[in-house]
């Protein structure tokens, strides 16, 4: 069943359904679904950006390293991804990527 819209003027919309349970005398909820739909700019990263951005992932995911942020910056067409405090990286648009230094914050 899918989850009506309720837009926020964001261009976001969020809703929360609960599934009852009717075999018990007072109805409790037998679980939620949340759905969420966020509208957005497409982003157009560059094919040799987007492959570069896979293989940094990839690197962080072998070595169990959750990535926190993701992030596609449209005015200088470079990818943010944020690890932790002490790893983070630059994906320029030719495809090179960097780590990025304290220096730079």
């Amino acid at each position: 069943m899918p989850c009506p819209a309720r837009g926020g003027g964001d261009g976001s919309a969020v809703s929360l359904q609960l599934i009852w349970r009717r075999e018990t005398a007072l109805p409790s909820p037998l679980y939620s679904k949340v759905c969420v739909t966020i509208e957005e700019k497409s982003i157009n990263p560059t094919d040799e950006q987007a492959q570069a951005c896979l293989r940094v992932c990839q690197m962080f995911s072998s070595y169990y390293r959750d990535i926190q942020l993701f992030r596609f910056n449209a005015q200088t067409r470079e990818v943010y991804i944020f690890v932790s405090d002490e790893l983070q990286v630059i994906v320029s648009i030719n495809g090179l990527w960097r780590f990025l230094d304290e220096t730079e914050l």
